[in-house]
């Protein structure tokens, strides 16, 4: 993504891809965490399973910087296709992320065998799909914006952007402990 380096720091696009780094590092560890929940033969301490649940409903902002500045700009410009197909996936990923969250919370209240594998299910088939997603906005979508929307307009678009505010990011912190 070379175009970064040529936007000033807080540019709208600039603070997107920063945003999917963070995202993409969640879900990074998110998917060798379920590996190593998978191999246990009791539950473990699901503290970072949770803060990574929270993190993702966390990057709600972001979606809605895109979609209410940045895919309307788009298809003011009469670029309709990918900002539609952006949106529909973003309803996909909000219940995907719902569903994740919740099951991080139910973890004590089922099975250990039925965890693991909706675990398994739900959080890797969220990782696939919002991974897929971020390629598609870095490569694709946001590309396109930088070429198609004027550089007088970014400053609108920012302000409207800094009125929906900033992700609610959490550290990751490793836990050792390990619940009976």
């Amino acid at each position: 993504m070379h175009y970064i380096q040529q936007l000033w720091p807080d540019h709208v696009i600039r603070t997107m891809v920063e945003e999917h780094e963070v995202i993409l590092a969640n879900l990074k560890r998110l998917r060798q965490l379920v590996g190593e929940i998978c191999q246990e033969d009791r539950l473990v301490d699901l503290t970072l399973l949770k803060t990574i649940a929270g993190n993702l409903l966390a990057a709600e902002p972001h979606h809605q910087r895109e979609e209410n500045v940045l895919f309307l700009e788009l298809e003011e410009l009469g670029i309709e296709g990918p900002p539609t197909v952006m949106r529909m996936e973003h309803v996909e990923l909000r219940k995907l992320k719902h569903d994740f969250a919740e099951l991080s919370e139910q973890a004590d209240e089922l099975e250990l065998e039925a965890f693991k594998s909706r675990l398994k299910r739900t959080a890797l088939s969220l990782v696939g799909m919002l991974e897929e997603h971020i390629e598609k906005e870095n490569q694709i979508l946001y590309p396109c914006a930088l070429a198609e929307i004027e550089e007088d307009t970014w400053k609108t678009m920012q302000t409207a952007c800094e009125a929906i505010g900033p992700c609610d990011f959490k550290p990751m912190r490793e836990t050792v402990s390990q619940s009976p």
